[in-house]
């Protein structure tokens, strides 16, 4: 590995790097209700550690995107938006459809007819990639393993590929997630506060999601059908936009760059350390309006239900 710099900030390189790649997209990011800071501040700073873009990952919604693009020509910041959301699917436990669990899906839309497609959550795995591909769109395996709560584990996982419809699959799986590296290093530095916090219920166990995805999905890609790795941080504030993303070619195409193999994942070696507390929970965790919002329910996103189809 060897670093890459970009306005002086250092980058450890994970795969082959080529000078000739000139994006670096961090690929799941939250803007808007989901987030501690300002959708302004958030945009300024991915500008200024060196992203050429990011894809918004807002969960179950898409409706800011039009204000985000706005606000991104009106700075004058220059970057790539990709629209995207992250989803909440359906998975049934094996003992019955009466127990049901949400798991986080990413969700990749195509920028051309963004704007006006609706948001899928709420669907079965395999029907929400079905909606997604025929509409162009991709879709990624969100920080598998991270905790059981919503996170697809590995026996999901390979349900879901194993099936002869490739619009049932998935496309690609997040092996390189920043809220991993954040958590365990919160939990390394705050064991105390760690332990309150997982007792409250506010705090899952956490397993190093990077080290396993990557390891078993570079060895299984082929079989199960993953075209590519996507990179992202996760990140709810500016403390950890960037952290880690996908460095490749713009005029290719991310995603085509991505089903290729012509890219590779970045992962920023400098973390500024969080001016208070509070700063670095919410930047770990979220901020309490993500909270409140998916509570009290979300306008504009698509309930599935079945009776309709």
């Amino acid at each position: 590995m060897r670093p890459l710099e970009r306005n002086n900030n250092y980058f450890t390189v994970h795969g082959i790097h080529k000078q000739s790649y000139d994006g670096l997209v961090d690929m799941h990011t939250h803007l808007r209700g989901d987030t501690a800071d300002s959708p302004t501040r958030i945009l300024r700073t991915a500008k200024r550690r060196g992203l050429t873009g990011i894809v918004v990952t807002d969960h179950d919604r898409l409706r800011h995107l039009p204000r985000l693009i706005e606000l991104n020509d009106k700075l004058k910041l220059g970057l790539d938006i990709f629209p995207g959301v992250e989803s909440t699917a359906i998975v049934s436990n094996k003992t019955g459809e009466s127990n049901k669990k949400a798991k986080h899906v990413l969700v990749f839309l195509s920028q051309h007819d963004s704007l006006t497609t609706e948001v899928p959550c709420y669907m079965p795995v395999d029907e929400l990639n079905t909606y997604v591909h025929e509409r162009g769109g991709k879709t990624a395996i969100a920080h598998p393993f991270l905790w059981d709560r919503n996170s697809l584990n590995e026996s999901e996982i390979l349900d879901a590929q194993n099936t002869g419809d490739t619009k049932k699959r998935f496309d690609f799986i997040e092996g390189h997630h920043g809220g991993v590296l954040n958590l365990l290093a919160f939990e390394n530095k705050h064991p105390r506060v760690t332990a309150r916090m997982r007792k409250l219920g506010l705090m899952p166990p956490i397993v190093d999601t990077n080290q396993k995805s990557q390891t078993l999905f570079r060895q299984k890609q082929q079989e199960l059908g993953l075209t590519g790795i996507t990179s992202g941080s996760d990140a709810h504030s500016t403390e950890h936009i960037g952290d880690v993303g996908i460095s490749y070619n713009r005029s290719v195409g991310l995603f085509q760059s991505i089903q290729a193999g012509e890219y590779a994942i970045l992962e920023r070696q400098y973390r500024r350390p969080p001016s208070t507390r509070r700063e670095e929970i919410l930047g770990t965790l979220g901020g309490w309006k993500m909270e409140v919002e998916r509570r009290f329910g979300i306008n504009g996103f698509v309930i599935y239900d079945k009776t309709t189809n």
